[in-house]
């Protein structure tokens, strides 16, 4: 809870919708990623690790959630970090995390029949039509890929029009609605329409959106729902 791995400590190998006593706490993050020698599987950290401390620590990815339930912006961290105050998701801000583990060895040209692919959608019923773009793997996005910067790398994808992610192999792809990685996020790791997901049903602005739609004679606009992806990242996982 505290900044230099300070104050309280607790140990993480499963996602957590709620931090509960750490909400809105966390100042620093450490990972486990050497052997787990008898001595550190017999101390106090080994008590409260559910399951028990395998003999061997994987690497993990933590992503932290500003809001519980994996909701709100959200920031990745694949490294020590000593001090949030300098990181996107800030000091005492967390209430979440998913927990995934990294799997180093993918950071290599995708293999036959793997990778991610995303759809854009530009009917008004939201029928799929028009940009579908992949393989995508870890090297294509080794930092947040900015869509509206990248039009030309990504086939002509718009911004806020990523409809459905597909994902063909062990890959977490997370999607963020501002540049960068900032905004409201979410976490996949299975494809699938993101229409019902809160990052796919931000609201719109029935001028400017053609998948929108109003009635001019009475001057009224029903309330318009649309995907708001701007960046996103694929990480590769196990």
């Amino acid at each position: 809870t505290g900044p230099n791995y300070s104050g309280k400590s607790r140990l993480f190998l499963t996602s957590a919708g709620t931090l509960l006593d750490f909400n809105k706490k966390v100042q620093s993050i450490k990972f486990l990623r050497r052997l787990a020698t008898p001595a550190l599987r017999n101390s106090s950290l080994a008590s409260i690790v559910t399951p028990p401390l395998p003999s061997v620590v994987e690497s993990f990815i933590a992503i932290l959630h500003s809001r519980e339930n994996f909701k709100g912006s959200c920031d990745i961290f694949v490294d020590d970090i000593s001090d949030f105050i300098r990181t996107g998701i800030g000091s005492n801000q967390a209430s979440s995390m998913t927990v995934l583990k990294f799997d180093p060895n993918k950071n290599t040209p995708l293999g036959e029949d793997e990778g991610v692919f995303l759809s854009g959608y530009r009917d008004v019923s939201g029928r799929l039509e028009g940009t579908r773009l992949g393989p995508l793997g870890h090297n294509d996005t080794p930092d947040f890929l900015n869509i509206a910067q990248n039009s030309t790398l990504l086939a002509g994808l718009k911004d806020d029009t990523i409809w459905e992610v597909e994902i063909f192999g062990k890959y977490a792809v997370v999607l963020a609605a501002d540049l960068s990685g900032r905004g409201a996020c979410q976490v996949l790791t299975r494809g699938q329409n993101i229409s019902s997901l809160p990052i796919g049903r931000c609201p719109s602005n029935a001028s400017t959106n053609p998948n929108c739609s109003c009635l001019p004679i009475i001057n009224w606009c029903p309330a318009c729902y649309s995907s708001c992806v701007s960046s996103f990242k694929i990480l590769p996982i196990k």
